[in-house]
């Protein structure tokens, strides 16, 4: 009975830990924690990290026990290195008197009761949820703990992968944010039932809304009736269907009641069931491009097309009026094949002349675009189609249709240009997202890691306030990053325009130099790795180029140098003043390093090689590529030479003067 009552209690306890009203996970998490804690009867909750022989804590109660988040141990100091080689819930009643009785942490901390089990995140081993106490367990552990520990480790598991999610998801909406504020397109959340849960700014100039006034809206209450059933409904029906839709075109009402083309595509955003959360489209203003595919159309389907015969045997050539108003000829003048044929330039009358050799031997239609001049000096576009009639195998005449297309070919010309500046545009947004993603979630990553620093700092309360203010001054430093960078986002927005103007100046590179060490100072710490810099005995070193420019490249392939570098690895730079009056700038890491395809394809925006670095950090793959395209930007030489398991050595020269001009070499080698 004493059995079921204590089975009771721990149903009861999962019970509330699963069901409960918060929608804050860390304070779910801490609930469980304490919660265990209070009915095993053991001092210390934990929820742990594992990764390779290093355990953190993610979270642990109580308070004021000597832990703090994030702090790390080596796993085999910890009881959880036995619970990890167990694959189910461990637990010692008294440890002083186990087998354990040498282990490493009963040595250190004397703990002499624990119970842990390891869970998963993503169907792979993430940590431990454990439980210890200074005094034994006298009642000792029962199998209904260890199945209380089980769901719970199945809980915690759940917990920490939807907390993971949730915090992807914030980050991703940043990114999206930023995105959608600087996009010229219309770019929106809409909830299933089709109304708008977020719209860019974008909609001020494109239909004349405020973003707060479309919000709670639907689309359909804008969009042009005749395009409701047409294309929008059936379109958006398919979008719930789970499905992308892409190319939609409607007429969308302004808010000072004038129809626009739009061209949207929606994309359904699921949940883990597959359940729709949300459509997410994107839609640009395509009346332009629309009124000149109708002006198109139009002129397709009123122009007057003429005719034409030739009979091969009597050389009697007959025309159409229309014909002969293209040729810009009075209606009736008697002509000859030879005249005919005359008023195409040179190409164009050769092409014609094979493709009519070709048709009377073969019998087979031709179907010609041509220029060609009228009698009144008239530059037109003409569409020549010509076919035989055929007898004993021999043809004997030809006749076919003649067609002025000047004013198609050039709104066909114009639709050309328009499409390619459209598909420019959405490279240039693509690589405008994978550098927020890039640089911008690197900057951030290195203010976050100084806030840890600081806070933790501040928690112990045994760091002078001199540490503190010399931690806060790498922070606005590295904020400062943060700030620049998106500065030199616009830049490269500006540049894949083609207005960007670099403003070179003179300025002192070694500043800069340690700027790009105090953004990644963080980085350096986490990883273990040793920087040398190198620099001459000089009171400064002055170049003449581009600041920003030159500080993004040197942010980049630090970057780099540290996200392919080992732990405990190193990193040496070297600024080198060349007798040429220009400023090299060397950075040399000693990590993976790169293999020949990788350098094969490293300035490739298509097939850009995206490797994570030595730690798993993300890569996009355009570190290198805007690296590349900034330096031909200010006239830079930047060369990389790499070697797969050596590392990888670059170097940045630029002028020291403004009489200076460098060769701009641009090259990627094997590193020896």
């Amino acid at each position: 009975m004493f059995n079921s009552i204590k089975e009771d209690k721990r149903a009861e306890l999962l019970k509330s830990i699963v069901s409960q009203n918060s929608t804050n996970l860390d304070e779910q998490l801490y609930f469980a924690l304490k919660s265990t804690c209070e009915l095993l009867g053991l001092e210390i909750g934990i929820i742990s990290r594992i990764h390779g022989d290093t355990y953190s804590i993610d979270y642990f109660f109580p308070e004021g026990v000597g832990l703090f988040k994030g702090q790390q141990f080596e796993l085999g100091n910890t009881y959880c290195s036995i619970t990890l080689s167990s694959h189910g819930a461990f637990s010692i009643p008294y440890m002083g008197e186990s087998e354990y009785n040498m282990h490493p942490c009963y040595e250190a901390f004397h703990l002499e009761s624990y119970i842990g089990i390891p869970f998963s995140v993503n169907d792979k081993i993430y940590g431990t949820v454990n439980f210890s106490s200074s005094r034994p367990k006298e009642d000792g552990f029962t199998k209904a703990d260890s199945d209380m520990m089980t769901l719970l480790g199945q809980w915690v598991g759940s917990i920490i992968q939807r907390k993971q999610m949730e915090d992807e998801l914030e980050h991703e909406k940043e990114l999206y944010r930023l995105l959608s504020t600087n996009s010229a397109e219309l770019i929106c959340l809409h909830n299933p039932d089709g109304t708008f849960k977020f719209v860019s700014d974008s909609s001020i100039f494109i239909l004349g809304y405020l973003p707060e006034e479309l919000v709670g809206k639907t689309p359909f209450h804008f969009i042009h009736p005749g395009d409701l059933r047409r294309s929008a409904i059936p379109q958006y029906r398919k979008a719930l269907s789970g499905i992308p839709v892409t190319n939609t075109e409607f007429r969308m009402k302004r808010k000072d009641g004038e129809y626009i083309w739009m061209n949207t595509s929606a994309e359904p955003i699921l949940s883990d069931t597959g359940e729709i959360l949300s459509l997410q489209s994107t839609t640009r203003d395509i009346s332009e491009k629309k009124r000149l595919e109708i002006l198109f159309n139009e002129s397709q389907s009123m122009a007057n097309v003429g005719g034409w015969e030739y009979d091969l045997k009597t050389g009697k050539l007959y025309w159409t009026d229309e014909v002969y108003r293209i040729h810009d000829i009075p209606i009736g003048t008697e002509v000859f094949v030879e005249e005919g044929i005359s008023f195409f330039p040179l190409e164009s009358r050769e092409k014609l002349e094979q493709a009519i050799a070709h048709t009377i031997s073969t019998g087979e239609l031709y179907d010609l675009e041509l220029e060609f001049i009228s009698a009144k000096d008239t530059r037109k576009w003409v569409r020549a189609i010509g076919r035989a009639e055929i007898a004993n195998g021999e043809a004997y005449k030809l006749h076919g249709t003649f067609q002025d297309i000047t004013e198609r070919k050039k709104n066909r010309d114009q639709i050309a240009i328009q499409r390619d500046k459209i598909a420019q545009e959405k490279q240039s947004k693509e690589k405008l997202y994978s550098i927020l993603s890039h640089d911008l979630t690197n900057s951030l990553f290195g203010i976050s890691g100084f806030l840890d620093v600081v806070i933790t700092q501040l928690q112990e309360k045994d760091t002078s306030v001199d540490e503190i203010i010399d931690h806060l001054k790498l922070l606005q430093n590295s904020s400062e990053g943060a700030l620049n960078l998106l500065k030199t986002v616009q830049n490269w927005v500006k540049m894949q325009a083609g207005y960007l103007e670099s403003v070179p100046k003179q300025f002192d590179v070694v500043p800069e130099l340690e700027k790009v060490k105090s953004i990644y100072h963080t980085s350096l710490v986490n990883k273990g790795i040793m920087l040398n810099i190198n620099i001459p005995d000089m009171d400064s070193i002055p170049v003449f180029s581009d600041q920003e420019m030159v500080s993004t490249i040197m942010r980049n392939v630090f970057n780099n140098a540290i996200k392919y570098s080992d732990t405990d690895g190193r990193i040496d730079i070297r600024v080198i003043k060349n007798e040429s009056d220009s400023v090299r700038i060397v950075f040399r890491d000693y990590g993976i390093g790169m293999p020949k395809e990788v350098r094969d394809k490293l300035f490739s925006f298509s097939s850009r090689p995206q490797r994570a670095g030595t730690e798993d950090e993300p890569g996009t793959g355009l570190g290198m590529l805007l690296c590349k395209e900034l330096a031909e930007h200010i006239s830079a030489s930047f060369i990389i030479r790499s070697s797969e398991g050596i590392g990888t050595e670059i170097s940045l020269e630029i002028p020291a003067d403004p009489d200076i001009k460098l060769d701009n070499i641009i090259d990627v080698t094997e590193l020896i």
